[in-house]
């Protein structure tokens, strides 16, 4: 997880990433459009969204494949698969114009429980948060936990810190923690299939 302010690269940060052991996959900087060429329907590929057809399943640590598709997108964000691949999930905290403020579910939370641990956290380019924990079995990838509030676990991801939208906006680490704790049990007991 980069340390310094010097910006990579796309291509120098999923190595990075590659080198901490996480699988990567590039994903689109900028929404594009497409031509259905069985349907001539205009197609938009929202930004954020994979450039691999298989998306986060094709994850990978392979230097050759990396470079391969780094070399195809020079601009692609880097994408992290969450769950077992990468050995976190992240709650995904959303405040855009006009929608949901997730940050006032966060807030009433963390008032009937307490404050969530110091853990890993990811500022991206809209004024959301992604807050890491350690990938537990049984999370899944969900959205509507709360108002503005998702799950990014098995089935899902999320784009790394360090990635940059092509209008400039990025992916920043809130603090300098990189560790990833464990989820407080409150947390858990609205993720987890009850017995």
């Amino acid at each position: 997880m980069p340390e310094s302010n010097i910006p990579l690269s796309p291509l120098e940060l999923a190595q990075h990433y590659v080198a901490q052991g996480w699988p990567v996959f590039p994903c689109r900087s900028h929404a594009e459009e497409h031509v259905d060429q069985a349907t001539g329907e205009i197609i938009t590929l929202g930004e954020k969204t994979p450039l691999t057809p298989n998306g986060f399943k094709g994850a990978t640590r392979f230097p050759r494949i990396i470079e391969r598709w780094w070399s195809d997108w020079q601009d692609a964000a880097v994408g992290l698969p969450t769950g077992e691949k990468t050995g976190f999930f992240a709650l995904d905290i959303d405040n855009k114009p006009g929608g949901a403020n997730g940050f006032d579910w966060l807030t009433e939370m963390e008032a009937e429980h307490g404050p969530l641990p110091d853990t890993a956290r990811v500022t991206s380019p809209n004024g959301g948060l992604h807050i890491y924990f350690k990938y537990v079995v049984g999370t899944r990838n969900r959205g509507a936990l709360g108002a503005g509030v998702d799950i990014r676990s098995e089935g899902g991801y999320v784009l790394a810190a360090g990635s940059t939208m092509a209008n400039g906006r990025s992916y920043k680490w809130e603090t300098d923690t990189r560790e990833i704790a464990d989820a407080p049990a409150w947390l858990l007991d609205l993720l987890l299939p009850k017995s």
